[in-house]
């Protein structure tokens, strides 16, 4: 059993963040330690208050895990602050394992979860990272990259913003109303596209965590980044597809039905 270090914000309604991460895991056989950043007051419908931790009180968490689990792979969502985004930095630089970043900025839900002092110090936190897996807004408000650069000179870009020595997935970056594609930029600079049929399902909360977590699992695991993000981007589609239609908002995946489709990938 691999054992993964979850950081980020909690949420209320139990269909994003840590909760996600926790129920992902536990679907690819991953015992989940975390590390919380912010307890959010959140439903499908919004956030309606977010409390940060104390940067230090973070660090102190993630070097507790570190201490004492052999700790396989990490992943960061919800950051928040730029103080937090630096007590990262300092506390992960160096660790052995493989780090992915899931640069969260707004919730599905489109209530902001970063502030804007943190925009340039997630940039250094992600210049660490293995895996940065932004979608095609996040990309273009932390990373300057456009949805409409062309592909050919995407490598470029990334270089300049200073990313690339990381594999970087650019979620959704592509596509039309029935694929959805992610573009994988790998640290050579090759492009792969990853696709999938999009979702029709309204229940999409939590999906970018559940991705990200699944993608941490399986690199965990010994997969390589781009078989491992196939896998993961068909485990949330069928997680969407059968989800159980709670909230009135973008409700929550279904982690197991998902877990089930994939799991002879």
């Amino acid at each position: 059993m691999k054992c993964i270090l979850f950081i980020g914000g909690s949420d209320s309604g139990g269909g994003a963040g840590l909760q996600a991460d926790i129920k992902t895991a536990e679907q690819f056989g991953c015992f989940a330690t975390t590390a919380v950043t912010a307890v959010t007051a959140q439903n499908t419908t919004g956030v309606t208050d977010v409390t940060m931790i104390d940067p230090m009180m973070v660090a102190k968490q993630i070097q507790a895990v570190l201490d004492d689990f052999p700790v396989h792979a990490v992943k960061i969502g919800m950051v928040g602050t730029a103080d937090v985004a630096r007590a990262l930095y300092d506390t992960l630089r160096g660790i052995p394992a493989p780090i992915l970043l899931d640069p969260v900025a707004v919730s599905k839900a489109g209530s902001p979860l970063l502030d804007d002092d943190a925009v340039s110090e997630l940039g250094r936190l992600a210049r660490v990272a293995t895996v940065i897996t932004p979608n095609r807004h996040e990309a273009k408000k932390l990373f300057g990259i456009d949805p409409l650069t062309p592909d050919d000179m995407l490598y470029g870009e990334l270089k300049e913003a200073g990313l690339g020595k990381n594999h970087t997935i650019l979620k959704n970056f592509r596509g039309d109303d029935e694929i959805s594609t992610d573009l994988c930029v790998t640290p050579d600079g090759t492009l792969r596209t990853i696709t999938s049929h999009r979702s029709n399902s309204a229940s999409r909360h939590g999906s970018g965590c559940s991705y990200a977590a699944a993608l941490t699992c399986l690199m965990a695991n010994g997969m390589s980044v781009e078989k491992a993000a196939k896998r993961a981007k068909m485990y949330v589609f069928h997680a969407m597809e059968a989800a159980p239609g709670f909230g009135k908002g973008p409700g929550p995946l279904n982690h197991a039905a998902g877990y089930d489709a994939v799991r002879g990938m």
